[in-house]
């Protein structure tokens, strides 16, 4: 049998090998692809010592972000995987040590890690010191709910910690999600602008509108946890959802084009 490699077969070979060097990211797959996009996801469990004693008032972060090859870099490993648009969504775990969340399935998001941290404030800018993350994308896979039991080695380091929210769960299952369809004349109007603006309280929503600029348009909601407002973002398919001013997820649709052309 004649095993020698044609021409035609020798061309089809380099040019899937260079469609691959050339490519700047290759995306890691998503934990869960049987998960419909706004589908909720219960994400929860247990904040202890490592005894097994329960920790009350404990800032928890649900961290989605999005991780890709970066064949630029392949030749540096400490860079070839890199991980971008990192949310950070805080809650505080109850006197039972239980931390709950609810999250809105997003495709964009393929890593899930879970961050025991402490909060500090400086003005208005606040950060969070993370003192320990749990990669739990794997549990994914499983479907919800998800349960992942975070263990502190030192509880002492928590004495700083202050609730981030009154509420000792995630907030509830906002409704399903949705882009709907931009009203004409809206996109870029002075009322939407002057609405942002004054909306824009919060670090989070001024550096958005910063990055972003004015959005197409605002819709708010009033929640047990708070008030959720949401920006609409329809050619950069994007929508952000704050929760009383914070930033609490970022989702990804298709881009809809400007019905102004």
């Amino acid at each position: 049998m004649d095993r020698r490699v044609t021409p035609r077969a020798k061309l089809g070979i380099t040019t899937a090998l260079l469609t691959l060097v050339l490519s700047p990211n290759l995306v890691v797959p998503a934990a869960a692809d049987s998960f419909r996009r706004g589908e909720y996801i219960t994400i929860r469990g247990h904040v202890t010592s490592l005894d097994g004693a329960p920790l009350a008032g404990v800032t928890v972060l649900l961290e989605p972000s999005r991780r890709a090859f970066r064949l630029s870099k392949m030749f540096q490993p400490k860079h070839r995987r890199e991980q971008t648009d990192r949310l950070q969504i805080p809650t505080v775990s109850g006197g039972d040590g239980v931390y709950s969340f609810e999250w809105r399935w997003d495709p964009y998001y393929n890593t899930f890690e879970l961050a025991i941290a402490v909060p500090r404030e400086s003005g208005d800018q606040k950060s969070y010191e993370v003192l320990h993350r749990t990669d739990f994308t794997d549990r994914m896979m499983d479907g919800s709910p998800v349960e992942v039991t975070l263990e502190v080695e030192d509880p002492s380091r928590l004495s700083a910690t202050r609730p981030w929210s009154p509420t000792t769960g995630g907030a509830p299952p906002p409704p399903s999600f949705e882009a709907p369809r931009p009203p004409a004349g809206t996109s870029g109007s002075a009322a939407i602008t002057d609405t942002a603006d004054a909306e824009a309280k919060s670090s989070d929503e001024r550096r958005i509108l910063d990055e972003m600029g004015s959005p197409d348009q605002i819709d708010s909601h009033q929640r047990l946890a708070g008030l959720e407002t949401s920006w609409w973002y329809f050619e950069e398919g994007k929508v952000y959802h704050f929760l009383n001013s914070e930033l609490s997820q970022v989702m990804h649709f298709d881009p809809i084009p400007s019905p102004d052309g």
